[in-house]
Parts: C-alpha cells; structure tokens; sequence
C-alpha cells in the first residue's frame, strides 16, 4: 500500500518536472519582462514605498532559485546524457 502511494508520488514529480522543463523558459521569459515593466511603471507613478522593497527581494529571490534550479538540473541531464548514464 505505501510502496503504491510512494510510487504514485513519484511519478507525479516527473511529470511535474517534465512539465517545469518544458514550460520554465518561455513562463520565466514572458514573468521577468513583465514583472519588470510592473516595477518600471509603478515607480513612475510612485507607487512603490520602502515598505514594498522586502516583498520585491523576496520575489527576486524565489525567480533566481527557481532558475538555478532549472539551469542545475539541465545541466546535470545533459552531463549525464554525454556520459551515457
């Protein structure tokens, strides 16, 4: 019964992962432009106070791991495909 539902979790996480593959640049391309923009025209109209800088840093600081994360992992698939493992 658990070797079931562990295994069922873990095909769920490649097909999650699959997906993150597939999608991650183009989503992280057309986010970063447009959280940009955001930022750009909020400070233009002075929307963003001192109060705000955290929760910026904090966005910044999810998007960079979540790159890291994809860069790492491609490149170990792709470490691994050149060695046939």
């Amino acid at each position: 019964m658990i070797e079931n539902i562990l295994l069922y979790v873990l095909a769920i996480w490649e097909r999650v992962k699959e997906y993150y593959f597939k999608l991650f640049p183009w989503a992280a391309a057309i986010i970063g432009v447009l959280y940009g923009y955001g930022l750009i025209g909020a400070s233009e109209r002075g929307h963003i106070s001192v109060s705000d800088i955290p929760s910026i840093m904090l966005s910044m600081a999810f998007f960079t791991v979540a790159v890291m994360f994809y860069i790492i992992v491609l490149l170990k698939r792709e470490i691994n495909r050149r060695d046939g493992r």
